[in-house]
């Protein structure tokens, strides 16, 4: 398998010791009923995958997106995989809407330092990367996009310089 694939379907190899098998039937079996079996699922998605979308890197990202139906099951990639990447960075959430959320201006340090201010534009910050709106010298500027893995911090920010409460609604569209 090259770097680039990403395997969902494969069969685990056999245990090479013949009582390690035996040793893992009877740590777990299947779950006895449909309720277990959802329950199961549902402490796996809380326990592994949603804090492991909060660790993990834009590439890696990528790559679950295209697997996500086999991984999450039929769930849009933007409610649960991008939503749960993005709550590395609480500044960005809002309960109720999914992240990253318009609601506030934030103030994002990037990996090498350099620090931009503004409201984050929900409608282009897709896909691990975040687009910002703020006010510049001639109007309204965009800013971006950030590479989720480029952000080292994102906070609220404070005055007018980092962006209009609540934001636009586009700055594409004439007011």
């Amino acid at each position: 398998m090259s770097s680039r694939e990403f395997a969902v379907n494969v069969e685990p190899a056999p245990p090479a010791d013949p009582a390690e098998s035996a040793a893992v039937e009877t740590v777990s079996g299947p779950p006895a009923d449909f309720a277990a079996l959802a329950a199961s699922r549902r402490e796996w998605v809380l326990t592994v995958l949603r804090p492991w979308c909060r660790a993990a890197t834009r590439r890696d990202l990528r790559l679950a997106e295209g697997a996500w139906a086999d991984l999450a099951g039929d769930v849009g990639t933007r409610e649960t995989l991008w939503a749960w990447a993005w709550e590395r960075f609480p500044a960005l959430c809002e309960p109720g809407l999914a992240p990253p959320s318009e609601s506030r201006a934030v103030r994002v340090t990037l990996t090498d330092g350099t620090t931009v201010a503004g409201t984050p534009d929900g409608r282009r910050s897709v896909r691990g990367e975040l687009w910002l709106v703020g006010d510049g010298p001639s109007g309204w500027e965009e800013r971006g996009p950030f590479a989720l893995d480029q952000i080292a911090r994102v906070e609220p920010a404070d005055g007018p310089a980092a962006g209009p409460h609540p934001p636009p609604r586009s700055i594409t569209m004439p007011h």
